[in-house]
């Protein structure tokens, strides 16, 4: 936002410049009191024009101020969200939901992105299931031990490294 008011500041001094360059080759009149004065214009307009640039600069810098603001608001709120939730999902949360605020930038994300999540939990829970029927089917063919116990560990770290 300040590269865009500097733009904008520069572009009112480019203004005025401008302005007085054009001017310079003419005269203008006016009354100072009850006295005629002639003058070049550019010198009789200055005051005008820079204070007039002033009042632009200050009142549309604002707006850019309010408008960039608003915009952020609505993209670097969901973006900080976005980032919260994801870092909790990478760390193996999959019941963990993205939630974004009506309106909000990247709806459409977070929707996709909470799908793949569900799908996600989903896969993880079958392979847990298919790990307990593999336990449980070694058992009752009395396979190795060692076997039987390494199914086990695999379907416990599964348990300790996801939230389902």
């Amino acid at each position: 936002m300040l590269k865009f008011f500097l733009v904008l500041v520069l572009g009112g001094v480019l203004s005025v410049a401008i302005t007085m360059l054009m001017t310079r080759s003419t005269l203008t009149s006016s009354f100072d009191g009850s006295r005629l004065v002639i003058e070049k214009t550019n010198f009789a307009i200055l005051p005008s024009v820079i204070l007039t640039n002033v009042i632009t600069t200050i009142v549309v810098g604002g707006l850019v101020v309010f408008v960039g603001l608003v915009v952020s608001h609505k993209i670097a709120g969901p973006m900080f969200r976005f980032e919260k939730d994801l870092k909790e999902i990478s760390k193996g949360d999959l019941s963990k939901k993205i939630h974004i605020r009506n309106g909000d930038q990247f709806g459409t994300v977070a929707e996709n992105l909470n799908r793949m999540v569900v799908n996600m939990n989903d896969k993880m829970r079958e392979v847990q299931q298919d790990l307990e029927i593999l336990s449980k089917a070694a058992s009752s063919q009395n396979l190795p031990q060692g076997f039987i116990d390494d199914l086990e560990t695999c379907r416990r770290n599964l348990d300790l490294k996801f939230k389902l």
